[in-house]
């Protein structure tokens, strides 16, 4: 068991610091962080479909899936970020943030299952 813990955390800071590397870029491109966030649970979407396609419940799957995903998406960060939208009054821009990323996300995860058990 001890095992399985360390092979998820390892994959979490990875995916971790990734997520952090790519808010670094954004900023130093001067691109709205909600960006950062869309791209970031899109890619996390595909990656994580694609893991699902190929990978059985083992150690890979744990790093991978539960470990370097559960790290790298952010999907706490699209929730506070959507509640500050709305708190600010940008409700139809809440609103539009709420439905891209809901319909990218699901939109790559199929992408990624499909290019899993197909490639």
């Amino acid at each position: 068991m001890f095992k399985e813990f360390m092979i998820v955390g390892i994959g979490g800071a990875l995916g971790s610091m990734l997520r952090y590397g790519i808010t670094l870029i954004t900023g130093i491109l001067m691109i709205s962080s909600t960006f950062a966030t869309l791209f970031v649970n899109s890619a996390g979407s595909l990656i994580i479909g694609i893991i699902l396609a190929v990978c059985e419940k083992s150690s890979w799957y744990l790093f991978a899936a539960i470990g370097f995903c559960g790290g790298f998406t952010t999907f706490s960060t699209f929730s506070s970020q959507t509640l500050e939208l709305f708190q600010t009054g940008k409700t139809a821009t809440g609103l539009l943030y709420i439905f891209i990323t809901l319909v990218l996300c699901l939109l790559f995860v199929w992408i990624g299952f499909s290019l899993g058990k197909n490639g």
